[in-house]
């Protein structure tokens, strides 16, 4: 009987530290839900929010930002991600979301992080446009966080159009939006783009918000990225410490997740977490 007892022990264990931590669902307003991740302690003295990219989810193409949210509590690390209002919803790609919009959605989520752990030290992960929503974020608000990862973050609204200059399917769905207030355009979903949205980021460019911030940075891109590699211009232009940028050879915008064998997830969550424990828990 005992013997029995020791074994369904042992065969248990590795599922309990697997389950390291506990993942909840939460309202951070209204309208942004999102999933609160505490580690097995129910305390924490760092925690991390997780902005999506653009038509995405708050868990992140390929799961990758949950993947993220689950290895950083296993380190004693809480989160938040969050579904941004007019996007986060996966069978529902009709953009409604603004800067302006995204930014709020930010602000509250900071907020509700900070009153669940008022002492923790917080950082930020931002992936594509949650890059650009983080820079906004920490730009106009350079004291909330003291360290910031973002991957394959988009930084200038001029030059990340560049790379679709010569594409006439955008540049004509582009035009409908703009004169008609909507268009689909079809990626690897058929999206409705939005006047209000592709108007709202008109003008966006990194050099006026990401200066302001003094924490530690972090940048990570694929090497095949489409958007511009920005990240020595961030560095140069940064001064808190550290900062440091790495890019990942041979890996797209979404580093490969899709693709299984080529994937090089694991390695940006590796990187992503090894650079919040040192830069967030003393």
């Amino acid at each position: 009987m005992h013997k029995n007892l020791a074994l369904l022990l042992l065969l248990f264990l590795p599922f309990a530290q697997a389950q390291a931590f506990e993942e909840k669902e939460v309202q951070v307003t209204k309208e942004v839900p999102g999933k609160l991740v505490v580690p097995s302690n129910q305390s924490a003295e760092a925690a991390v929010l997780i902005f999506h990219g653009f038509n995405d989810h708050m868990d992140g193409v390929g799961n990758l930002q949950r993947q993220l949210a689950h290895a950083l509590a296993k380190e004693g690390i809480a989160s938040l991600r969050i579904n941004f209002r007019g996007e986060g919803e996966r069978n529902n790609s009709v953009i409604t979301s603004t800067r302006e919009s995204r930014v709020e959605d930010a602000t509250n989520a900071y907020q509700f992080l900070r009153k669940a752990f008022p002492n923790a030290n917080i950082g930020v992960n931002g992936w594509s446009l949650g890059g650009s929503t983080t820079i906004l974020l920490v730009g106009e608000n350079p004291d909330w966080a003291q360290s910031v990862v973002v991957w394959s973050s988009g930084g200038s609204n001029s030059r990340d159009q560049l790379g679709s200059a010569r594409d006439k399917t955008r540049n004509e769905t582009l035009k409908k939006v703009l004169s008609e207030g909507r268009a689909e355009m079809e990626s690897w979903t058929t999206i409705t783009y939005t006047r209000e949205n592709y108007i709202s980021w008109l003008g966006f460019e990194w050099e006026d918000h990401l200066h302001n911030y003094k924490g530690a940075f972090l940048g990570i891109r694929g090497s095949k990225d489409f958007l511009p590699l920005y990240e020595p211009e961030w560095v140069k232009a940064l001064s808190g410490k550290p900062r440091a940028y790495h890019v990942l050879g041979g890996a797209d915008h979404i580093f490969n997740v899709l693709d299984p064998p080529n994937s090089q997830g694991d390695e940006v969550v590796a990187l992503t977490v090894d650079w919040f424990k040192k830069t967030l828990k003393q």
